[in-house]
């Protein structure tokens, strides 16, 4: 049985989406404008 990768997305590519949702944009906004 061969489970299609779409269905289940390997663990490296869950920590990879988990790490850019703990970036926000809003952390590569350089910090010259006040916010």
């Amino acid at each position: 049985r061969i489970d299609p990768p779409l269905s289940l997305p390997p663990p490296a590519e869950v920590e990879l989406r988990l790490a850019i949702n703990s970036f926000s944009p809003l952390s590569f906004i350089p910090t010259t404008q006040p916010r």
